[in-house]
């Protein structure tokens, strides 16, 4: 019987809106490894929430004030661990403890070759018992790449699919897309690891960040629950443009984005000019124009993340990419990046680069992580 691995992986997302954590079912090692998605726990992050938006828009804070933010949000994490574990025991057997946490931290700044994912992994690795594993962009970023996107490896172990490429559209804080070479199925270690070589991958724009920070200047709330008041907004035409150029425009050098990234002006000015349901309405097409525009033309799409769950949004994309193109994903959408997470921790225990030199740019890299054992 092939090595079989429980592990869990925990992600709070840009968008600080809530934590999640995902239990993968990983069935051998290194890149011949498959993994299967079996649950999601997701959490709101409480008292935490405040004070990382506070930290991630650059505000001051004293030590203090940070150390007590990161006991609490590994207090946080064991919750969100313990919530999906005892998931994953009553309703798919996983054994009593999990074998690994990878955990991503909350990333607080992020501007290559700068980045910190704000984490504190002995808490986290008293309260579960089991290993830890955090801070896996710092090899990347070690050896000159951008440390991100870093989900596309992962992506090829939960979605590619025989005989036809797969294509992989995060709609989160960010948007990001992976383009997936057909799987082969038994491949020796050498050809699975040349197939992976081809996978491609890139941040696109910006977008629940915008969405989000429209909902909170116009619509007073923290979002647009699943783009019920952009389904009822008109898309203007100009404007549509105008935000198509701003929104390729922040993603144009080919970098991975983050902090400084989130367009709040922007999104005062398009409220200045249109109601918060049209401008909610016209970002929603203009993402999905600019994120459909990078996707080969052949092969099933999959729309994950948060702003999966937003109607206007997929709507949009339909009608950009092409209806038929999206199939319905073998997970629910805010599952994926924690998901990924989870693969990312397996990869890293078998000593796998979790980084690839043809997404973010490295040279040789080290050895991922930061391990509390």
């Amino acid at each position: 019987m092939s090595h079989v691995r429980h592990i869990i992986g925990c992600m709070t997302g840009t968008s600080i809106d809530g934590i999640d954590a995902a239990v993968v079912r990983i069935r051998g090692r290194g890149v011949s490894m498959h993994a299967t998605f079996l649950c999601l726990a997701s959490l709101p992050l409480g008292r935490c929430e405040g004070p990382l938006r506070r930290l991630a828009a650059q505000e001051p804070m004293t030590a203090g004030e940070i150390a007590r933010l990161m006991s609490d949000f590994a207090t946080l994490h064991a919750d969100a661990c313990r919530e999906a574990w005892k998931d994953a025991r009553d309703s798919h057997g996983a054994p009593p403890s999990p074998d690994l946490v990878a955990a991503h931290g909350q990333t607080v700044f992020h501007q290559p070759p700068h980045s910190w994912q704000l984490f504190q992994p002995a808490p986290l690795a008293a309260a579960i018992g089991a290993p830890v594993v955090c801070d896996l962009r710092q090899a990347d970023l070690a050896a000159g790449g951008q440390g991100a996107p870093l989900t596309p490896l992962a992506d090829a172990m939960l979605f590619a699919r025989p005989g036809t490429p797969v294509h992989v559209v995060n709609l989160g804080g960010f948007c990001n897309v992976t383009i997936l070479p057909p799987a082969t199925e038994g491949a020796d270690e050498s050809s699975r690891l040349e197939q992976l070589r081809r996978i491609r991958g890139h941040d696109v724009c910006p977008c629940n960040h915008l969405l989000d920070e429209i909902a909170r200047r116009g619509m007073g709330r923290p979002y647009d629950s699943d783009g019920r008041e952009a389904m009822t907004g008109r898309a203007d035409g100009s404007m549509r443009r105008e935000v198509r150029d701003m929104l390729e425009a922040v993603g144009r050098d080919g970098r991975s984005l983050g902090t400084g990234d989130e367009l709040g002006t922007f999104a005062t000015r398009l409220l200045e000019i249109a109601s918060p349901a049209d401008a909610a309405a016209t970002v929603c097409a203009a993402i999905a124009d600019l994120a459909a525009s990078t996707l080969p033309d052949q092969g099933p799409v999959f729309l994950l993340g948060g702003g999966a769950r937003n109607e206007r949004l997929v709507q949009e994309f339909n009608r950009a990419a092409g209806r038929g193109r999206v199939e319905a994903a073998p997970m629910a959408p805010e599952a994926r990046e924690a998901a990924c997470w989870a693969v990312l921790g397996a990869l890293a225990q078998d000593g796998v680069d979790v980084s690839l030199a043809g997404v973010t740019g490295r040279g040789p890299c080290r050895p991922a992580g930061l391990w509390t054992r």
